[in-house]
């Protein structure tokens, strides 16, 4: 399925109940509702700047940033997760301490570390399992300048956490 931009209404559910169900979205995402999603994709695909908001945080099982234009991005406009892939293709999600992404556990990045013109732009939340020698890759940058600076880490310790990565576009100098 396709829109321009999706509005799920307060004490209305969106659900994704089919592996192959995908959601193409070319406008904004405005969540007042809730939102069920244990398989299937929303691609964010438009050719203009994007948000991601409502009054309802949304978990995404698969999310998809595909946005075409040069310098465009979606922007985070509340707590957003991911539960099992976040696909950068082209363009960048910009999060803030505010309104993070998260991925769980669980959660694949394709490509692992994003890509010069696709990455998550500032604050990235990940879950971490209880175990050591684990690697986790944050496809982090700067929309301001169009920094690209993948972050890759190895657990050392059997803890679970959630761990936060923030690329911070300033000169320390």
């Amino acid at each position: 399925a396709e829109c321009r931009n999706i509005s799920i209404d307060a004490a209305r559910t969106l659900s994704f109940n089919g592996a192959l169900t995908t959601l193409n979205v070319y406008g904004n995402w405005a969540n007042n509702g809730t939102v069920s999603a244990t398989t299937g994709i929303v691609g964010f695909l438009g050719t203009t700047a994007q948000t991601i908001g409502g009054t309802s945080s949304t978990s995404f099982y698969n999310l998809k940033i595909d946005n075409s234009t040069a310098l465009s991005a979606v922007t985070l406009l509340l707590n957003t997760t991911v539960t099992n892939q976040l696909t950068l293709t082209n363009g960048e999600l910009v999060s803030s301490l505010a309104n993070r992404i998260t991925l769980t556990a669980a959660a694949l990045i394709s490509p692992p570390r994003g890509s010069a013109t696709s990455f998550v732009s500032t604050v990235m939340d990940r879950v971490v399992t209880a175990s050591s020698g684990e690697v986790y890759e944050f496809p982090v940058g700067s929309t301001i300048d169009s920094r690209w600076r993948p972050v890759t880490i190895t657990t050392t310790d059997a803890t679970a956490q959630t761990w936060t990565i923030e690329y911070v576009d300033t000169d320390p100098n």
